[in-house]
Order: structure tokens, then C-alpha cells, then sequence
């Protein structure tokens, strides 16, 4: 389990998503959160980890077009997909993303206590 420390300054408050906790810093120019959970999850693949962070991202944001979004998470799992490694190739975004721009992620494989840190 990770947890976000106490010293990152938000100005929106904690929301709870089910499993999820959104973090969100907005101002009239720049809009960025941060994901993060308590509960470790059964993935087959690294889409499946995409899926349910971008699912997240659409029920927990208002995204607006003009100001944009950056996000990251952080996400355990009880294995790692074998595909893990391409994640960050595969999913985080080089550009500007209109649902949400994924700039870093880490994610925990929690039977061999492992941290696959990603960044664009």
C-alpha cells in the first residue's frame, strides 16, 4: 500500500471513489491529480491496469478542454502482468491527452514486492 504524504499541498479535498482516493490540485491554469488506492488487485494484463485508471479518472475529474489534465497513480497488484515493463511505452502519454494526460505511474506487485516506477 502506498500512501500520499502529508506535505503535498492540494487545495480540492479528498475524494473517495469506491477503491480510489482522487487528489486534485486545480487553479485557473493548471488542473493536476493524483490517484491512489488501498486495496491491491487481480490484473491479467497491462490494459486491464489502464482500464480501471482511466475509468477512475472519467468518474472522479471534470476535465476541461481548455486548461487541460495531468495525472498520475498509484496502483498494487497481487502479481505483475507479464507485459508490465511496456506500460510505460504503451500507456503514459507523450502528448497532451483531451481525457487526461498520464504522466507518471507506480505500480506495486505485492507477492514479489516490487515497484515498477514510470515517467514521460
Amino acid at each position: 500500500m502506498i500512501t500520499i504524504p502529508d506535505n503535498i499541498v492540494f487545495n480540492k479535498e479528498l475524494q473517495s471513489y469506491g477503491d480510489f482516493n482522487a487528489h486534485e490540485h486545480k487553479t485557473w491554469n493548471v488542473h493536476r491529480g493524483i490517484i491512489s488506492t488501498n486495496r491491491t488487485f487481480h490484473v491479467e494484463s497491462s490494459a486491464d491496469i489502464n482500464k480501471t485508471i482511466r475509468a477512475v479518472v472519467k468518474s472522479s475529474y471534470k476535465i476541461f478542454f481548455m486548461r487541460g489534465f495531468a495525472f498520475a497513480f498509484t496502483f498494487s497488484v497481487e502479481k505483475a502482468p507479464s507485459d508490465i515493463l511496456e506500460y510505460g511505452e504503451s500507456y503514459l502519454d507523450t502528448r497532451d491527452n483531451s481525457k487526461g494526460t498520464c504522466q507518471w505511474a507506480i505500480i506495486i506487485d505485492e507477492t514479489s514486492k516490487i515497484a515498477y516506477p514510470f515517467h514521460i
